[in-house]
């Protein structure tokens, strides 16, 4: 990775991330629909892992064009790459999803993603028991609202946040100039380019792509929030990451991180605000940790910070997009609201400590009144109450100390309960600053009634 040039000598050093590639063959078969027409297609995959020391892991299938096959034919044209991408976001695709001769999934891409990621756990957690592929599969499955295998294993405390984050789709393009043609003719045919890449989701709304870097003359690079097109004049292929701008993809999946923490911790602090659930310190100390280990622009390389920045301007200049910093300040919102609520608990119950310290303190000391208290209702001795009736001492000593803690907790509580007005500023000759005059009410020269 440190060949790469994409994160900062420190964080290498400490291997805070990691890469890998799954090992073994990965293909996906199965039946789109191309321009009204069913095509079959197969292709192979490499799926590529970013592993974070916040415990995050990303995941990236990868496929090329050239090694796409449909209807038996070798090779992929933009419009059929496009309908497979779409396929692979609707959970009822006609597509299934292999691992060497394992069938691991059936649908949409997420499930043979979160096959994937249990595959993991399976692998590397604390569980005795190993699962089997079938027993994967069937909690790898997801529908519209989730995972229910996820939730379960969030309730078990075996999984913090039970909702997977996606980014989406990346597609990269070459695009050689034509003999004669120079760069404003290029920028011009890698925008239209990007508008075929880049159909609008919803029908009847259409949208021009803008170029993230408008200013270079050798790449074209497109966002939406959950797809990307880079374009590039040339560029050699990127055998270790199976693209041809590595720094660019290595830059979503950076963002895509940084999105995934941020969305965990806004749906899991969300949930506790609104419904109002039982939330400890220590889950509001995880959430800052795993927010501040993942949004530190710092991070990267000087040279990849400066990408970053481009992809921080089009997301504040775009309406149609949310930005991630807009995310961050709802997450710290959020969490300010629930570290509120921590406080006020803490003030109450420290409240209520208080008041239970001046109870007692009261009650010792004025013992010896409740004992003369209690000696002349019932017309004894007064040191004949503690021997003969202390029953009725000690009741009347309860009493007295619970009176005395309502007493004295509700004075303590009163000035944090109810924010008083600070009243009408006083004038000079004590009337408030709302009442007016005679003199003044009354007009120049014209006494008052």
């Amino acid at each position: 990775m440190s060949a790469h040039g994409f994160y900062e000598l420190s964080t290498l050093r400490r291997r805070q991330v990691a890469r890998a590639v799954w090992d073994g063959p990965a293909r996906v078969e199965g039946t789109i629909e191309v321009a009204g027409r069913a095509v079959t297609v197969a292709m192979p995959l490499r799926y590529h892992l970013l592993v974070h020391m916040s415990g995050l892991i990303v995941l990236r299938p990868s496929v090329r064009f050239d090694e796409i096959t449909c209807d038996g034919h070798p090779g992929a044209e933009l419009p059929t790459v496009l309908a497979i991408e779409r396929a692979m976001w609707q959970p009822d695709a006609d597509l299934r999803w292999y691992l060497g001769d394992q069938e691991i999934a059936h649908g949409w891409g997420r499930g043979a993603l979160n096959y994937l990621f249990l595959q993991l756990m399976n692998a590397f957690g604390r569980r005795r028991r190993r699962c089997t592929p079938d027993e994967l599969r069937a909690a790898a499955h997801e529908t519209v609202t989730g995972a229910s295998a996820f939730l379960e294993m969030q309730q078990r405390e075996v999984l913090e946040h039970p909702f997977p984050v996606t980014f989406g789709s990346e597609i990269q393009l070459l695009l050689p100039r034509a003999a004669g043609e120079d760069v404003v003719d290029w920028g011009r045919r890698a925008d239209r380019l990007a508008h075929e890449a880049l159909p609008p989701l919803t029908h009847g709304v259409a949208v021009l792509p803008r170029d993230v870097e408008d200013d270079r003359v050798d790449v074209g690079w497109y966002f939406d929030e959950n797809r990307a097109v880079v374009i590039r004049e040339h560029c050699p292929h990127h055998a270790d990451l199976d693209v041809f701008d590595a720094d660019r993809t290595q830059l979503i999946e950076f963002v895509t991180l940084r999105r995934a923490a941020l969305s965990c911790v806004r749906r899991a602090s969300q949930i506790s605000l609104v419904e109002r659930q039982h939330v400890t310190r220590a889950q509001i100390d995880n959430w800052e940790h795993l927010v501040g280990a993942t949004t530190d622009d710092y991070v990267l390389d000087a040279r990849i910070g400066s990408l970053l920045e481009s992809v921080r301007v089009t997301f504040a200049r775009d309406p149609r997009l949310r930005s991630l910093d807009a995310l961050e300040e709802q997450v710290r919102r959020n969490l300010g609201a629930l570290q509120a609520r921590i406080e006020s608990a803490t003030e109450r119950s420290g409240g209520l400590a208080a008041a239970l310290f001046g109870g007692g303190a009261l009650v010792l000391g004025l013992q010896s009144s409740v004992q003369l208290a209690v000696a002349l209702v019932l017309d004894v001795g007064f040191t004949d109450v503690p021997t003969r009736y202390a029953g009725a001492l000690a009741l009347a000593q309860v009493v007295l100390v619970a009176l005395s803690f309502a007493l004295v907790y509700a004075v303590i509580r009163r000035p944090s309960r109810v924010l008083r007005s600070p009243g009408p500023r006083r004038t000079r000759d004590g009337r408030g600053s709302g009442q007016l005059s005679r003199r003044r009410r009354g007009g120049r020269g014209t006494p008052g009634r």
